[in-house]
């Protein structure tokens, strides 16, 4: 679907086979809607909702394969700082690690993520460290870093890097947006940077497949309708949600 056609969607199904007893929603306050749920979806296929009963995963099946398709990303990172990856100088915005190969001039090594309270007891475990002979390493995330951890005399020549890139955020048009700034919690001022879309911007459609749009307007019936309390509404929303996924 177009982002016009999820729209028209989005008030046909919430006016209940358009009755039109429920309020109307300007194109802003619909695309802020979609925009909300959109990574809520993208979240839930990729780790799944036990508690809903949707055991899922990145690559778990093939409909979870084929939902996050568009969203993998293989970058290869030729700079790499202090063996680390500033996460906010990839190619495109980072949602979800995937996976990491790493070219030194002693080789490929496989890097396996490890957490960082665990970090100093790995790095003397003798099946576990990072070793020039096993060609292995270890990774860890701090501060929008990605840290690689090698033996020493290892010098990097670059970096593979795979991940799951955010959605992008859909846009209706023929309004403008920005980005705020909070001055901090002893000023009620915002700054304003018109870096958002702006009135006469081409449309932006939902980059998910095409065929899941639909699940994903419920999602955004769904989400007004636990706003304004109709429970109703949202469990018929949430039926239909689980007979697809």
């Amino acid at each position: 679907m177009t982002i016009a056609e999820m729209h028209w969607e989005l008030e046909f199904r919430y006016n209940k086979m358009n009755s039109n007893n429920q309020m109307s929603f300007s194109p802003l306050e619909k695309d802020a809607v979609f925009n909300n749920v959109i990574p809520k979806f993208v979240e839930l296929i990729y780790k799944g909702s036990p508690e809903k009963s949707i055991i899922k995963g990145f690559e778990i099946n093939q409909q979870a394969t084929d939902i996050l398709s568009p969203l993998v990303i293989n970058d290869e990172i030729v700079t790499v700082s202090n063996n680390a990856i500033d996460l906010a100088n990839l190619t495109h915005n980072y949602y979800h690690f995937l996976d990491l190969l790493v070219e030194t001039d002693c080789g490929n090594f496989i890097m396996k993520v490890v957490q960082t309270d665990d970090l100093n007891m790995l790095l003397k475990d003798s099946f576990v460290m990072p070793s020039k002979q096993w060609r292995r390493g270890l990774i860890t995330f701090h501060n929008n870093l990605i840290k690689l951890h090698l033996p020493s005399n290892v010098n990097v020549t670059n970096v593979k890097l795979s991940y799951l890139r955010q959605p992008v955020k859909v846009y209706y048009g023929n309004y403008n947006t920005s980005l705020f700034s909070y001055a901090g919690y002893d000023s009620v001022n915002f700054t304003v940077n018109n870096v958002g879309y702006q009135a006469g911007d081409p449309p932006v459609d939902c980059d998910l497949p095409e065929i899941y749009h639909t699940v994903i307007v419920d999602y955004a019936v769904e989400h007004i309708a636990k706003m304004l309390y109709d429970g109703n509404q949202v469990q018929a929303m949430q039926d239909n949600i689980t007979q697809i996924i």
